[in-house]
């Protein structure tokens, strides 16, 4: 019974130590593995190496706090792009509606024109056909019907040449 008791307490054993470390092993460099060995150095070799750590130290926290403000300056100016990009992709946006209002526009007066000049033409045929049908009697002694409904009957006088527009002007 001892050692199924043993065996049973052995997964808790393993729970407990893990949930009870509090620190994980940390990866030392050679420098940091030097100072932990302050005992073979002397105390003002210690101290020149903690100096030395120190000053290499602040110049990597001056060269990553410098990265950081130059990291920061770059995105403020892609921000600034972004809103640029932003407006004209906007102001793009709204002259597509602009072109696409008036495309469509005209092509709504295109249809309209379309179906007006349809109808005059079914008009011109339909006056044409009556024309044609009636018009062989009516009109086809058309010279003559019109020169006897005419009182004044004065013949054209299609010898005569046209004045040009500009001596219309001088004379």
């Amino acid at each position: 019974m001892e050692n199924g008791s043993f065996i049973s307490n052995a997964p808790r054993k393993g729970l407990s130590d893990i949930t009870n470390l509090q620190h994980q092993p940390k990866v030392l460099t050679q420098d940091a593995k030097l100072l932990l060995q302050p005992a073979s150095l002397g105390s003002k070799d210690y101290i020149n190496k903690l100096q030395q750590e120190n000053m290499m130290l602040m110049k990597v926290l001056a060269d990553r706090i410098k990265v950081i403000e130059l990291s920061g300056i770059e995105l403020q100016k892609l921000r600034i792009n972004f809103e640029k990009f932003q407006q004209q992709n906007l102001q793009l946006a709204q002259a597509n509606n602009q072109l696409l209002l008036e495309l469509n526009s005209g092509k709504d007066r295109l249809k309209a024109l379309k179906h007006e000049l349809g109808c005059k033409n079914a008009m011109l045929k339909a006056i044409k056909s009556e024309g044609l049908k009636e018009g062989t009697n009516k009109y086809g002694e058309a010279g003559e019907s019109l020169n006897k409904e005419d009182g004044d009957y004065k013949p054209c006088n299609t010898n005569r040449r046209r004045q040009s527009k500009t001596l219309q002007g001088f004379v």
